[in-house]
């Protein structure tokens, strides 16, 4: 399975998935993430708490949460979902994996100027810009990823 870590959001705006033959409420961001991870052509066993927690029973959230560390660590894989609304999120992801290169770099060559050839942050650049309001995304502030 694969497991979903996403920003809740407000919580405000909900949408209706069925489940068998039951409708679910579920975050609006909860449900962007479903839509864009399920296929026509294969089947995709997700975890995401918004449907996998009974959000109504603090008896179920608390114990869920004490097993997160199996869930997230016995998936195939984690997704970090950070909304359908991240702009230029792809050229921060590419932006950080330059920086990533160049940090590597500058470790096995201690010679060598550490970000060489990027553009000083306070230029105008629009990767740094991108990488900025990337970091800045609500997720990253959530007390759970926090702690982690």
């Amino acid at each position: 399975f694969e497991a979903i870590s996403y920003r809740w959001g407000s919580g405000e705006r909900t949408c209706d998935i069925k489940i068998g033959k039951r409708a679910l409420a579920i975050p609006q961001s909860a449900f962007e993430v479903i839509r864009r991870r399920t296929s026509q052509f294969r089947t995709r066993r997700l975890w995401i708490d918004a449907i996998c927690v009974d959000q109504s029973s603090d008896a179920d959230k608390t114990q869920q949460v004490g097993m997160m560390r199996d869930i997230y660590g016995k998936a195939a894989r984690t997704i970090v979902w950070l909304g359908d609304r991240q702009p230029d999120a792809w050229l921060a992801w590419a932006f950080f994996g330059d920086l990533v290169r160049e940090y590597w770099k500058y470790k096995t060559d201690s010679s060598s100027v550490p970000v060489a050839g990027l553009k000083k942050v306070n230029d105008d650049n629009p990767k740094w810009e991108a990488l900025r309001t990337l970091l800045e995304n609500e997720y990253w502030s959530r007390v759970w990823i926090v702690q982690e």
